[in-house]
């Protein structure tokens, strides 16, 4: 696995972080509970636009933003982001008292790693921290090289920004044969004609939702057992409960904890 697997952090304490936050007191909390968790790099930052401006310079694993800064919102700034191809797939953390779902759901569909609310715990930020390294480097060296070489997987998501997110962290794991798909329609097109060892489709798409794909799945297409791992920030317990009774193989949630998406992909397809 190591030729195909990119390299990442091991350790919290290797993890290089930009913090961007515009108040010196809690850029200072902040940066204190980051080395209180054994963090060594953190440079701040006070605003969206001098992040973009540096952050070529600063080559972060991780930003660690507040929602509202003097230029822009945190999700602003993700968004700007996730739109230079060097930091497309750049771990992102937002601090931030916000619970709005009108506020939080674009940063959980362009693949934040971890909302921490404003004040968080040790344990909060820790969490997060473990979370971030499992997703740069996935632990993964024990699977056959053979058998993730011929995996093949359908990436079913409307948002380009979220396909590109989880294609990044796919690659990680060592996993490049992904053909993406913008809708449950469109996919059913790709399993027609081809043949694939997972699907991992978003619950909420335009066209044919995730929900009317698995059931597809499970009742029309020729492998009906075929795997089938839904990723949403949907909160709705009937609609999730609609989902694994549908026989989904597995649900996760956004943001995606990095330890159960390499396990869960890895018990699915036999690694």
């Amino acid at each position: 696995m190591d030729n195909d697997v990119i390299d990442g952090p091991t350790h919290v304490d290797e993890l290089n972080v930009l913090l961007v936050e515009p108040s010196a007191m809690q850029g200072k909390l902040i940066s204190r509970a980051l080395k209180d968790e054994g963090v060594e790099y953190v440079t701040r930052v006070e605003s969206g636009k001098e992040t973009l401006e540096r952050v070529v310079e600063i080559q972060p694993d991780v930003i660690v933003s507040s929602m509202y800064l003097p230029d822009m919102t945190g999700t602003e700034l993700l968004l700007a982001l996730r739109e230079i191809d060097q930091f497309s797939n750049v771990m992102f953390m937002l601090v931030s008292s916000e619970t709005r779902m009108c506020q939080l759901e674009p940063l959980r569909q362009a693949g934040v790693v971890a909302l921490l609310p404003k004040p968080f715990t040790p344990e909060n930020l820790q969490m997060a921290l473990d979370n971030t390294v499992n997703l740069l480097s996935p632990d993964v060296h024990s699977w056959d090289e053979d058998q993730v070489a011929r995996t093949r997987i359908l990436l079913v998501d409307d948002s380009s920004v979220a396909r590109r997110f989880l294609v990044s962290n796919l690659k990680k794991m060592g996993l490049t044969d992904i053909v993406e798909a913008e809708n449950g329609r469109e996919a059913i097109k790709h399993l027609q004609v081809e043949e694939f060892d997972l699907v991992i489709a978003d619950y909420n798409m335009p066209e044919l939702d995730g929900f009317g794909l698995l059931e597809y799945i499970r009742k029309q297409h020729s492998r009906n057992d075929l795997p089938v791992m839904m990723v949403t920030s949907e909160q709705d317990e009937t609609k999730l409960a609609a989902i694994e009774s549908a026989g989904v193989s597995a649900l996760l949630n956004k943001p995606m904890v990095g330890e159960n998406m390499h396990q869960i992909i890895g018990n699915m397809i036999g690694l």
